[in-house]
């Protein structure tokens, strides 16, 4: 009864990592297509603190001891939002105490107490499989109930208003997934060996669909890191037949760019705007004046997530900054900013250092030191930030941190290859 009992708990383990991560990702999508942008509820908070004990319970079902370097980490963190917290003019409610709550509780669980989680080749498989899914549903969505801004993109004027974002509050949220999605396609391509002509040629068709609607997001960011990790596949994946394939549509779609100048107009004077920066650098002197003229105190600890929108709207007709690094400076002061820089640094440095101990997977780190440079410009241009509780957040950090984390500890105890 014993042994029958310890293998119903180790299939439920397996059941719920990695997967929880991606249920709680996939709830909030759901949940985001159902309520608009514009019409939410404290049901938003309801829901994030549900699937948040969600995660907990699935973290300290299958822990291991702590990691004390994560757990000294999370004990300052925690110290520095404490303080942070009692600057905050909102007080006490749920809704305000998520923001300080989940990126050291995040941490906590991912880095502390799941710093030894493993996941094998077929679990990267399911859970890519699984991402793949939900952004095509995101595609079919922008395809069906979006299709003018498919007919009519080549007739458009301006970018402005006109960004392709399916269900999604924002363009640039949908180009993260888009992205992502290509990411997870390019690996299954890579990984199952399995995959029969037909399977392979589906990915092929996905990878083309999501990069159309890349394209019509608008997003300059996502379409340069799109570009920048297929340059990075081609030199250095394994599958020859997948690189050729990749490049031959690559320089297709170069050669198309060049040799057609309505095409060339578009891609230059819409898909990135003339090069305009929409009012970013304006937004961005305007925070960094915020924080000059900051107290000591608030310069080491920050003025708290609720004052920084009123502080920017008296100077802006904008609720922020539209940039990760100078929000975080403002909102939790150098302290919190020194702890984000400082977790990108060292993963893009793990991931660079353990590429030749993968070997065979290398090519595996490659794109997930990409993915960490990726997490980085994404910060550079909008506020979605490592760690933090937003939905873009989330999925941010599951896919260029954690996964690539638990992914590496696999590799490591060389049981990546487990069936």
């Amino acid at each position: 009864f014993s042994t029958h009992f310890n293998c119903i708990i180790s299939s439920y383990k397996c059941l719920f990592f990695p997967f929880s991560s991606f249920v709680y990702w996939f709830i909030l999508v759901i949940w985001q297509n159902i309520r608009s942008g514009d019409n939410r509820s404290g049901m938003d908070v309801i829901i994030k603190v549900s699937l948040l004990l969600f995660l907990v319970c699935c973290y300290l079902f299958k822990s291991h001891k702590v990691n004390r370097n994560a757990l000294l980490i999370s004990y300052i963190w925690f110290f520095c939002y404490l303080v942070t917290f009692f600057k905050d003019k909102s007080g006490f409610n749920l809704g305000i105490m998520i923001p300080y709550i989940f990126p050291v509780l995040f941490f906590f669980l991912t880095f502390a107490i799941g710093h030894k989680f493993e996941i094998t080749k077929k679990e990267l498989l399911v859970f890519l499989n699984c991402n793949i899914a939900i952004v095509l549903y995101m595609v079919v969505y922008a395809l069906l109930f979006c299709s003018d801004q498919f007919f009519n993109a080549f007739s458009l004027q301006s970018a402005y208003g006109n960004e392709l974002s399916s269900f999604l509050v924002s363009n640039m949220e949908y180009g993260m997934y888009l992205l992502f999605g290509i990411i997870a396609c390019i690996i299954c391509l890579e990984l199952n060996e399995k995959l029969n002509k037909f399977q392979r040629m589906c990915y092929y068709f996905i990878v083309v669909l999501f990069a159309i609607n890349l394209v019509l997001t608008f997003s300059r960011t996502s379409i340069i890191a799109f570009i920048v990790l297929m340059l990075l596949y081609v030199f250095f994946a394994k599958s020859k037949k997948t690189k050729k394939i990749i490049l031959f549509l690559f320089v297709i779609a170069i050669a198309a760019i060049f040799l057609l100048p309505s095409l060339q107009e578009f891609f230059v004077d819409i898909v990135f705007k003339g090069n305009a920066d929409s009012g970013r650098s304006e937004l961005a002197n305007i925070g960094l004046n915020i924080y000059q003229s900051s107290s000591l105190d608030r310069k080491i600890f920050g003025n708290g997530f609720s004052n920084v929108s009123d502080m920017i709207e008296l100077s802006s007709i904008h609720s922020n900054t539209h940039n990760g690094y100078i929000q975080v400076l403002l909102a939790t002061g150098i302290c919190g900013l020194i702890i984000t820089v400082g977790i990108l640094v060292v993963q893009f440095i793990i991931n660079l250092k353990f590429i030749q101990q993968a070997k065979k997977y290398s090519f595996l780190l490659i794109l997930y030191a990409g993915s960490v440079l990726i997490a980085a410009v994404y910060m550079m241009t909008s506020t979605c930030t490592i760690f933090y509780s937003n939905i873009d957040a989330y999925y941010l950090t599951i896919m260029a941190f954690i996964i690539p984390k638990y992914v590496r500890n696999a590799i490591k105890a060389e049981t990546f290859d487990e069936k």
